[in-house]
């Protein structure tokens, strides 16, 4: 939204004194908000929220074997790097495959990096894995339906987007127990990425991502305790929650209607 063309923001600008209340993404929109000028009370926060109860859910009543025979399927290494989403440039995948390649190069026992999607980069990602013979592999889309259980067969999630204001795929990761490594361009970080379940990225700074895949792997003995901090942290980001702040938001612009 900060790059947004100059009319945009000049609009922008100009509807806010006939707005009573925004809902905010998270802190990171909240701050935008009131460098535009809107006031910081008249703003509400929490109404984004992935349905993690139900996905939590499906994660813990999955047989452990299932997941092995999938494992086994997608020939997968004993640690699993996943990635869920759209393979776009804006979402950074390109950024991901050129630090993986990098990353790995220095191991002798490589992870495997799962991708799960599918987008107008397809044909350029399938290229990339058998040109530089990487470790990972490219399922393509699903029905969403069965994503648990790819959450379930991974160790640790990853998003390496260039804009987003709120990644739910993040939301799903940690609903199934997951720690997580995010950009910094994605706007939930503050909210939802600490230091006890995960780690930030700049995918724009190669050496940087780079640094940060390796730091991950080296505590990948830690992965487990990560992903019960995470599943501590999205606890207060349901579907109730949303509920309650998007019900707050409407009490609030009742009480400021001019």
């Amino acid at each position: 939204e900060r790059n947004a063309q100059l009319i945009r923001k000049i609009y922008r600008k100009v509807v806010l004194k006939w707005i009573d209340v925004i809902c905010c993404s998270g802190q990171l929109c909240g701050q935008y908000v009131n460098e535009l000028g809107f006031k910081k009370e008249k703003l509400t926060f929490g109404h984004m929220a992935a349905d993690v109860e139900a996905i939590r859910n499906q994660s813990n009543t999955i047989n452990k074997s299932d997941i092995t025979y999938l494992k086994k399927k997608l020939c997968l290494s004993q640690i699993v790097y996943l990635y869920v989403g759209i393979m776009n440039e804006r979402k950074g995948v390109t950024n991901l495959l050129k630090a993986w390649e990098d990353f790995t190069s220095r191991l002798s026992e490589k992870p495997t990096l799962l991708l799960v999607g599918s987008g107008d980069q397809d044909e350029h990602i399938n290229q990339k894995i058998r040109h530089a013979d990487l470790t990972v592999k490219f399922i393509g889309r699903i029905d969403y339906d069965e994503i648990f259980k790819y959450y379930s067969a991974a160790d640790i999630f990853i998003i390496p987007t260039l804009e987003d204001n709120w990644s739910l795929v993040i939301s799903e990761a940690m609903a199934c127990g997951l720690p997580v490594i995010s950009s910094i361009y994605n706007g939930c970080w503050p909210e939802l990425v600490q230091k006890s379940n995960g780690w930030l990225i700049d995918p724009l700074d190669h050496n940087n991502f780079v640094n940060v895949l390796t730091k991950s792997y080296e505590n990948k003995d830690d992965f487990k305790k990560m992903g019960i901090a995470s599943l501590e942290i999205i606890s207060n980001f349901t579907p109730t929650t949303a509920a309650l702040s998007i019900y707050r938001s409407c009490q609030m612009a009742i009480e400021n209607r001019h």
